[in-house]
């Protein structure tokens, strides 16, 4: 509901619980990550310079890119929980998991 207007079940609302479960999880790792990053480079090093190998929050963001990239491969869940056909072939860059 938005405004007071139902728009119907939302695709979420198609998962099991556990499933909205490790979504909600995943979020709210991601969203702390992102918090930490961003606070770090307003107060003292730019992101460009957190991503260094020798940066106390390099670690953090390589573990960021992979939560982020779990998310995405959690929407097939979704998909499919909504009857639509999804692999993680159809969401996943070969390329970029291999970093």
């Amino acid at each position: 509901t938005y405004s007071g207007v139902s728009y119907g079940t939302s695709a979420f609302n198609a998962l099991d619980t556990n499933s909205k479960q490790e979504i909600l999880n995943l979020m709210d790792s991601i969203e702390k990550k992102i918090q930490v990053i961003d606070t770090t480079a307003n107060e003292s090093r730019h992101f460009d310079y957190q991503i260094r190998p020798n940066d106390p929050n390099s670690r953090m963001i390589i573990a960021l890119k992979n939560e982020m990239r779990r998310l995405g491969d959690t929407m097939v869940k979704v998909a499919l929980a909504n009857g639509v056909s999804l692999t993680t072939e159809d969401v996943t860059d070969a390329e970029e998991t291999k970093i």
